[in-house]
């Protein structure tokens, strides 16, 4: 089997999207939706403490009445608070998380993801990713969490000790708000420190993520031929045929001699391509210019008899890339569609 060294193409990774496979993190949504359902509930701690207060006190208030009427109001009561809770946490932590996800790979609605996978069932499949290099990370980021947090809290109980000390000389009401802002201001300094090792999971997730979609020479072939042949290809070839022109004759250059094609703007920009089975995985972007040297391109072309073809999307596309490079997925399907049109009009010389 051929080493799977080259970086996956975006086609390989829109078709592991669409199965729901992308680079994510859980540790983001969870600590944005802490983060933000924490902040809400400090900005109405006023008003759920007064809603707290007057459960806490109504029992006394309905001393004199009939238990089972005094239970039931302090009963409706107690749910009315429960239901305000509920009404806070549950949307701002669901929405905030959905958010934290989207924000790693966009929106995304993957049916195939929801498949039934036995191979997910085999244990000795599962027993191989847990020895795995990205459960070994996942291991020592959490071990390194956990070591961030108890720090910090070693940190800042040896600061905050002597307050903590002073709090039983306090008033009961001082006391308790004394004791609530050191809660927040731990719970703040904890979710802070906990971004960054969200961040570098995230980093982590996407290494292991491309490097699971990386492909050999051979695949990456085999998906140009497949959208060679695409039906849809298939179906613009007449309409890119009528592009096909010639220009005027020039001297020959001998790099033009290799290209096998040359899309032009139609004088501002002409790129050549030239494409070798076997040698090259994809059409090689073999020369280029612009202005006067676009315009000489063109005559040597010409000379030489290499086809022309004004594309004037393609040609100023094709000129953003460098010299040597391979075509982008941007623009595989047309030019794919260009081959198969010259590959039909050299079987067909009558046609041309």
């Amino acid at each position: 089997m051929a080493e799977k060294t080259e970086k996956p193409t975006p086609k390989k990774i829109q078709d592991a999207r669409k199965k729901g496979q992308v680079a994510q993190t859980p540790d983001i949504p969870k600590l944005l939706a802490c983060v933000l359902t924490f902040e809400v509930l400090v900005s109405c701690s006023e008003w759920l403490m007064a809603e707290l207060e007057t459960l806490v006190y109504m029992p006394l208030t309905l001393f004199n009445r009939p238990f089972e009427n005094g239970f039931l109001e302090v009963l409706d009561m107690a749910k009315y608070v429960l239901f305000l809770l509920i009404s806070i946490v549950v949307p701002v932590s669901f929405f905030t998380a959905l958010i934290g996800r989207w924000g790693q790979f966009g929106f995304l609605f993957a049916p195939e993801a929801l498949k039934l996978d036995f191979n997910k069932l085999n244990p000795f499949s599962q027993l191989k990713q847990l020895f795995s290099g990205q459960k070994l990370t996942e291991v020592l980021n959490n071990i390194f969490k956990s070591t961030l947090i108890f720090v910090v809290f070693y940190i800042l109980f040896n600061d905050l000790a002597k307050a903590v000390f002073k709090l039983p000389n306090l008033p009961l009401d001082l006391m308790w708000r004394a004791v609530i802002d050191l809660f927040i201001y731990v719970a703040r300094v904890c979710l802070l420190l906990l971004l960054a090792p969200a961040i570098l999971d995230f980093a982590l997730k996407k290494f292991f993520h491309l490097k699971q979609l990386k492909m050999d020479k051979q695949e990456i072939k085999q998906e140009f031929k497949d959208s060679e042949g695409d039906p849809f290809v298939k179906s613009q070839r007449r309409q890119f045929g009528m592009e096909l022109v010639e220009s005027a004759p020039q001297t020959t250059n001998a790099s033009m001699e290799e290209m096998d094609m040359l899309v032009v703007n139609p004088t501002h920009f002409a790129v050549g391509l030239h494409y070798r089975p076997g040698v090259t995985p994809l059409p090689v972007v073999g020369t280029k210019g612009k202005g006067r040297e676009a315009l000489e391109l063109i005559r040597q072309a010409d000379n030489s008899g290499v086809p022309v073809i004004r594309y004037v999307w393609l040609a100023r596309t094709l000129y953003q890339q460098e010299l040597g490079s391979y075509i982008n997925r941007e623009t595989l399907d047309v030019v794919a569609s260009l081959y198969s049109l010259l590959n039909e009009m050299d079987s067909s010389p009558e046609d041309r």
